[in-house]
Formats: C-alpha cells, structure tokens, sequence
C-alpha cells in the first residue's frame, strides 16, 4: 500500500507465492508529493514482480503518469514515467511481456515497454467510455491472450485488446538455395525465417528458370520464364541434364489461418555440360624405398557433370614430369588405390601415379610427378 506523502510502505506476497510482508524498502517506487492511494494499489505477480497501480494527475494536463514496479524478492522497485497527459489505471501484463493499461485522460487503452516506460501502441477510445466518467474501468488478462476492459460510470463499455495479434507471415531472412549446380550433385535449400501468429506451416517448389532470379520476390514473375520442376518440393534437389545452363530456385509459401506470403531465393546457375579438366595434377609423396608406403592424390578437376577418377600405379625406368596424359611405363597390376607399399621390384625404377577423370561428356587424364629413384 502507499502513504499520502507517496511511498513504498509493505506488500502482502499473493497466493502464488509465500503469505509474508515485507517491511519498507529503502527505495520509494513513487515520487514524493504524489498521493497515489486514491488509484488502490494493485499487485500482480510477473516473474516474482509486482505491478502497481498507476498514478497521475487527474486534471490530466502537462505533469506525467506512472506506473511502478517492484521485485517481490529485493524489494526494490522503479518507476516508469509515461508521457505527460497519460493517466494509466489498473496496468497488468500482458502475456507477451508487456503492460497494458487504461489511460484515463485520452480513454485509451495503452501497451507500454516495462523497461523504458514508452508507449508501444494504444487502440482507439473505449466504446461509451469518456475521461470525465469517475469509476475505474478495470482490465484483466484473460487464458487466450487477450486484454478485456470494463469500462466504469453510468455509461459503461467494453473494449478487447489483443496481446497476441493474429497476422500473416511475414518474412524476417530470406530462403536460400546453395551448391555447385554441377550435374548429378545436389541443391540445398532453407526456407527462410518468418514471424507469424498463430504459427503456420511452410512449403517448398522448386523451379527451373531461363533467366536469374533475385532473393526475397514474393512471385515467380513472368519475367524470370520459369518452370515448376515436378515432385521437387524437398529440402534437397540432384541436377539433372536438363538443367543444363538453366537457373535453378526455391519459391516458399508460409502460410497461417491469416493468409499466406512466399518468398524466392537466389537462384544458382547450372554450368553448360563440359569433360573433365584438370585443375590441379595429381601428386605421389612419401619415402621411395623398399616396404615403405607412397601416397597419392587424385588431383582436382573441372567439368559438368562432376568427374569421377580411377588412378594406377606405374613403374617408370626414368622420371615422369606431372601432367602428361599417357605414360610409356609398365603398369603395376593390381595397384589402384591411393597407398602403395614400395616392394623389391621397384628397386631402381621411378614411381608415379596415372588418374583418369570421366564424366557423360568425355574424359581425360593426368600424370603426377614420378616418386625419386627407389632405393
């Protein structure tokens, strides 16, 4: 309760925790001055808090409201200043977080930030309800999240202030589609994060298009002359031939009981159809003697649809640069995997690796440079 000269006197704890008092705390949580007994004094429990009534100057001219709060655990409280002109009765809070009160002086209902003390929103005038009535409309928060007030005097009137407004999806970071765009390899796609109420579901279509599509377009336009791909609406989509140096996309749809919004992503170009080329030559290292292991690389390689290599293991009577595409060398059967284990007969022969890279179009291959002389 408060005293007249505007201070914290005692609480009494409600039924959701321990029945106890506390004596007064050292701060006031209202101004001096200010006799706000006349408003009551309203506790609510939010997170071990107490809300209090609001107070202000009934003439509702230039001098500010408030609002107080104290932690039910420390005792300290503080005070939120509203803007002046706002009178606010009865706040509680709301289940998103913050404070709803009636604002007396413009007959308004308010949502105010319990930190700073500013004013989210306000709805229009509560219906039949004028500022000159001189009972106390009263608000509660009801279990679907909505704020309902009565308002007070012979007029009388009701108003429902929702604290979880119901809304379409809205787009909050684009979908986005990532990969090489290789043939035979695979697209990823997210959907993208949205911010709905109530929550919806999401979908997904792929599309193959002639042209490049941007991030976040709420359509495939005309423009873009794409195709929805058939049965490719899963999270991952493997190029096909016919994609060849098409454009490939995601269009997502988010939808709620509020309606529905899409959104693109960033298409990525399938590259034209090419044979293996090497970028990178294959490479033997390791110890060139007797029942030591040489191991080899495959090297890198280009081409559409991706590669795929064999490698063989040569024995070479003189040194081999890398990069050659055929070998004059005898060919050591059976040896095709990456490590081999140098034996007797390679003694005095140079070593190195023949990689063939194939793909649909073609092929080619690559030499490494040969191992030293086996010793």
């Amino acid at each position: 309760m408060f005293g007249n000269n505007g201070t914290y006197l005692k609480i009494q704890i409600d039924g959701d925790q321990s029945s106890s008092t506390r004596d007064s705390v050292a701060q006031p949580v209202v101004t001096n001055g200010i006799d706000p007994a006349s408003q009551g004094a309203y506790f609510q429990t939010k997170s071990g808090k107490y809300l209090l009534s609001g107070w202000g100057n009934w003439s509702c001219n230039a001098e500010q409201g408030h609002i107080g709060i104290v932690d039910s655990l420390t005792g300290v409280g503080k005070i939120l200043n509203l803007p002046a002109g706002v009178l606010p009765a009865n706040p509680k809070f709301g289940g998103d977080g913050n404070i709803y009160a009636f604002d007396m002086c413009n007959s308004k209902v308010i949502m105010v930030d319990p930190e700073s003390g500013a004013i989210i929103s306000q709805t229009v005038a509560l219906p039949n309800v004028a500022s000159t009535d001189t009972d106390y409309p009263f608000g509660a928060m009801s279990s679907n999240g909505k704020t309902y007030v009565v308002g007070g005097g012979k007029t009388g009137g009701l108003i429902i202030v929702d604290a979880y407004p119901e809304f379409k999806p809205t787009l909050k970071a684009s979908a986005v589609v990532s990969g090489s765009g290789l043939q035979g390899t695979y697209l990823t796609s997210t959907l993208g994060t949205w911010k709905s109420n109530p929550e919806g579901n999401t979908t997904r279509q792929w599309y193959r298009c002639d042209k490049s599509v941007a991030a976040g377009l709420t359509a495939i336009t005309a423009a873009t002359k794409c195709l929805k791909i058939s049965g490719a609406t899963k999270t991952r989509y493997k190029v096909a031939v016919v994609d060849e140096s098409k454009y490939l996309t995601v269009l997502v749809k988010a939808t709620n009981s509020m309606g529905s919004t899409s959104t693109t992503a960033r298409s990525i170009r399938v590259p034209k159809m090419s044979e293996p080329k090497r970028t990178r030559n294959p490479v033997v290292s390791g110890s060139a003697s007797v029942n030591s292991y040489l191991s080899a690389t495959a090297g890198t390689w280009s081409g559409n649809p991706a590669a795929k290599t064999s490698l063989q293991w040569y024995r070479c009577e003189a040194y081999v640069p890398a990069g050659r595409t055929s070998l004059n060398c005898s060919r050591i059967p059976g040896a095709t995997i990456s490590r081999y284990k140098v034996k007797t007969a390679d003694k005095g022969s140079y070593l190195t690796v023949l990689v063939t890279a194939v793909n649909s179009v073609g092929s080619n291959s690559s030499t490494a440079k040969t191992s030293a002389k086996v010793r």
